[in-house]
């Protein structure tokens, strides 16, 4: 198999390497021998003494990525190739692959789940519809970019290797959030975040000065995070968020896929999306009217518990969660026998939270731990049912 690419040879301290762009296919066709081995270990791995197998689940969500409308990956996957297998001119800037069908050339040292992301993980082989999309009415090849090393040994191949994937700083889930608030299409995620702002911003709000922004705390209060709250909402909202705001985008752009459907699905109250059809019908202030409601019937309920200053786990992580799973019960009772898109009132919360008989101080004997959410869960809801 031959492939010729247009590109570029860099000069830096560690020697030079080259920078093209690739068809998603050819670019399958160069890795997939070290895609599969990534299924158990590699050279590179072993020597650095560490285990770094491929995730199917990441490169299956990387696969329902690409068939969004803005799929796009800007940073450059970086790939090693032996001498043997490669030839630059000079002349023409170009770099060309040469090898047997069954044994791809290049070694991947970061971008391993993009291009499984591409690929038949049984066949080893290109996907076509996802290697390729539709601008209007023309086809057209996904295409990226690379950084090709070459004739590097071991120990240098795990040098980059370890500098790119072992040195990256985490971005904070809540900044990445926060920066919904600058997209102009609606998307479950942007009306959860718009939400949490709101929760957040407002002084009659359950969770006025509460919340962590930006995944930075400000004040001895602020011990809930903004990721938390927005993946909370988002799963009241949505199935699949990231397939919901495609859709969205298509229609407002007006370019459908054969991936998409052209509206959002409605689902059965009974799968718990209980804010989904407020969200169908553009009625986010009545979502923030439910849960406003419910975190102040809560707060009615249980005052000392939710005070910032209490150290029951209530107001906490692990309290916060189990009250949205809470939330979740009792509005799916309520639109069972209300089919509405208006706001679930005080009233309705104040109402039900009086059939519960826990007082304060049981969650003041928890621990803030994880398997704490289900106690808290359980222990109101069996309550509530019990009247």
């Amino acid at each position: 198999m031959k492939i010729e690419l247009s590109a570029f040879k860099i000069t830096q301290q560690i020697g030079e390497f080259f920078v093209a762009k690739v068809k998603a296919d050819e670019l399958v066709n160069l890795t997939y021998s070290d895609v599969r081995e990534l299924q158990e270990e590699r050279e590179v791995e072993t020597y650095l003494g560490i285990q770094r197998p491929l995730n199917e689940r990441r490169a299956k969500e990387i696969q329902e990525y690409v068939k969004n409308y803005d799929a796009a990956f800007p940073s450059s996957v970086i790939l090693h190739v032996d001498e043997e297998y490669i030839n630059w001119d000079p002349k023409a800037n170009k770099l060309t692959f040469e090898f047997e069908e069954d044994l791809s050339p290049a070694k991947i040292l970061d971008g391993q789940h993009r291009i499984a992301g591409f690929m038949d993980l049984k066949t080893g082989k290109p996907i076509p519809e996802v290697c390729n999309f539709r601008d209007g009415n023309e086809e057209l090849p996904f295409e990226l970019m690379i950084t090709v090393f070459v004739g590097l040994d071991l120990p240098e191949q795990a040098n980059i290797f370890a500098t790119v994937n072992l040195k990256q700083t985490k971005v904070s889930k809540s900044l990445v959030y926060d920066l919904e608030a600058y997209t102009k299409t609606r998307s479950p995620q942007k009306t959860a975040h718009d939400l949490v702002v709101a929760l957040d911003l407002n002084s009659k709000s359950p969770f006025y000065g509460r919340i962590k922004r930006l995944g930075y705390k400000n004040d001895s209060t602020e011990n809930l995070t903004q990721s938390m709250l927005v993946e909370e909402f988002v799963k009241l909202i949505s199935k699949e968020p990231m397939k919901d705001r495609d859709v969205l985008i298509r229609k407002e752009k007006r370019s459908f896929s054969q991936f998409r459907k052209s509206e959002l699905e409605k689902f059965p109250i009974k799968d718990g999306k209980v804010f989904r059809d407020m969200f169908i019908e553009d009625k986010d202030e009545s979502i923030l009217i439910s849960a406003m409601s419910f975190f102040k019937a809560v707060e009615e309920k249980w005052s000392a518990s939710w005070l910032p200053t209490s150290s029951s786990v209530l107001n906490k992580t692990v309290g916060v969660k189990a009250l949205f799973r809470v939330l979740r019960d009792l509005m799916q009772e309520y639109l069972t026998e209300n089919k509405t898109t208006e706001p679930v009132r005080l009233s309705f919360f104040e109402n039900a939270l009086e059939k519960v008989h826990i007082t304060d101080e049981y969650f003041s004997q928890l621990e803030a731990v994880s398997t704490s959410e289900g106690k808290i869960y359980n222990k109101i809801m069996e309550s509530y049912k019990k009247v």
